[in-house]
């Protein structure tokens, strides 16, 4: 019987989850939503992963909508005008 339970599948799963997309675009490497639950919850170790992943992809997710206001306030403190407002 073939499995879809694979190390490359799981490893690109992961690695899409950490990256902060969800669970439907993590499945596109392969894999079936309801596998991947199927999945989790008959494997405590990916479900481990699956919980880090999601904790590494949402701080991401926060550091990167801060970045566009950090690098606005770099500029303006490298033009001299950081008491500006920014």
């Amino acid at each position: 019987m073939r499995t879809i339970r694979t190390p490359k599948k799981r490893s690109t799963f992961l690695a899409a989850i950490g990256a902060g997309n969800s669970v439907s675009a993590a499945c596109q490497a392969g894999l079936g939503r309801s596998a991947a639950y199927a999945w989790r919850d008959g494997d405590s170790d990916f479900a481990d992963e699956w919980d880090e992943a999601v904790e590494c992809g949402t701080e991401r997710l926060e550091d990167g909508s801060h970045a566009p206001r950090a690098r606005r306030r770099m500029r303006l403190i490298s033009n001299g005008r950081a008491g500006s407002g920014a």
